[in-house]
């Protein structure tokens, strides 16, 4: 240290200085800050947790539910190719009209579906 700075030290060190805040109410604060940033952050990542749980519930459900809807697809076209080997018209089956319809609209859904919800990053 040279001597100036010697000089100005030892000067200071004579006199009083007045804080405006005593060095130990400035470390409980910052502390009371720190904890109620771990006390933030805790309740986000337990929500942000749970909500990742159930977005990949979601996903899976959504999965099997097309798996489902894809095998009652193929079921129709193969209930109408039957059909239409036997010389029935397949459009006066109401049940399978029917059928078609529901699992067109589930397929639509779960298309929508998919994007209602991001994925969490």
């Amino acid at each position: 240290m040279d001597s100036k700075t010697k000089e100005i030290l030892q000067k200071f060190s004579t006199q009083r200085v007045d804080l405006a805040r005593k060095p130990a109410s400035i470390k409980n604060d910052a502390k009371k800050l720190d904890g109620d940033i771990t006390k933030q952050k805790d309740k986000v990542d337990k929500v942000f947790t749970s909500y990742l749980k159930a977005w990949n519930e979601w996903q899976s459900f959504l999965n099997e539910t097309e798996n489902k809807a894809k095998r009652l697809d193929k079921d129709v076209y193969d209930v109408v190719d039957a059909l239409k080997e036997l010389g029935v018209d397949f459009t006066k089956v109401p049940d399978l009209s029917t059928a078609a319809d529901i699992v067109l609209k589930a397929e639509d859904d779960i298309k929508n579906l998919r994007k209602l919800y991001s994925k969490p990053q």
